[in-house]
């Protein structure tokens, strides 16, 4: 007798979970798995492009170089004018490559520079020992060209990057940049006179 409740029991919970089941989606629901989205969304691992982790180190460089400058020229420029623009910078700089470190790490998976490049970390100390119009002059060239060079490295990546999140992160910073670039070469302008 204790045999036949078992079995009556066994079927009726195969009964309620084959009606049960009905009531969950299962994977072949889906158009694509999680794995292929994720795929479609930001690429396999390990398909990042020597040319996206090129940006990546570049910019986050060049942006750690910006911000640098712009601590050196707070302290160093008699000129409110170029203190106004460095502070511009230093904003903008740092938002950038707080962005891109997200981005860079969380999204893609490669580690961001945290340190200045040998030519970058020459190139501030060049410009550090100056003093005084030199100094401001110095600086304003510097920036000048910086931002023709971030401009140059985020438009190649904006129009042939291959990391969907990397070209689109670059497509929205250019106009920054180049903002940037013409409050530079106008102040510049106006300096050398």
């Amino acid at each position: 007798m204790r045999h036949p409740i078992i079995a009556l029991l066994v079927a009726l919970a195969a009964a309620g979970c084959t009606t049960m089941s009905s009531r969950y989606s299962d994977i072949s629901d889906y158009a694509e798995t999680p794995s292929e989205f994720h795929i479609h969304a930001f690429g396999r691992a390990g398909e990042i492009r020597q040319e996206d982790r090129y940006f990546v180190f570049d910019a986050g460089v060049g942006d750690l170089y910006d911000i640098v400058m712009a601590e050196i020229v707070e302290r160093k420029s008699g000129n409110p004018a170029i203190k106004d623009l460095a502070r511009g910078v230093l904003g903008e700089a740092g938002a950038r490559n707080h962005r891109l470190t997200l981005i860079a790490e969380q999204h893609i998976g490669i580690e961001p520079p945290t340190l200045l490049d040998r030519a970058l970390a020459a190139r501030r100390d060049r410009l550090a020992v100056l003093s005084g119009d030199a100094f401001d002059g110095a600086y304003l060239r510097d920036r000048v060209a910086r931002s023709e060079r971030a401009i140059a490295v985020y438009r190649d990546e904006a129009s042939g990057g291959s990391e969907p999140l990397l070209t689109q992160f670059a497509a929205e910073m250019l106009p920054g940049l180049e903002s940037e670039k013409r409050a530079a070469a106008g102040l510049a302008a106006t300096v050398a006179r």
